[in-house]
């Protein structure tokens, strides 16, 4: 009987083991949506740095077309 006590024991502790992996690995299953919400939001960030460097160029592009001496001059 106490052979299947001292057997026991360790079992439990595979069983602890287990639990703790699991846990382990259910944290790493957000973490990692973490991480691809950030990648996404990088490169959300880096396709809104062309848009707004052409959004400026069309702003500077069309001032000049607007400002009336620009257009005497002409």
């Amino acid at each position: 009987m106490s052979c299947y006590l001292a057997a026991l024991i360790p079992m439990s502790c595979y069983l602890a083991a287990l639990i703790l992996m699991s846990c382990y690995l259910a944290a790493l299953i957000p973490m990692s949506c973490y991480l691809a919400a950030l990648i996404l939001m990088s490169c959300y960030l880096a396709a809104l740095i062309p848009m707004s460097c052409c959004l400026a160029a069309l702003t500077v592009n069309r001032r000049p077309a607007k400002d009336p001496d620009a257009l005497l001059l002409s």
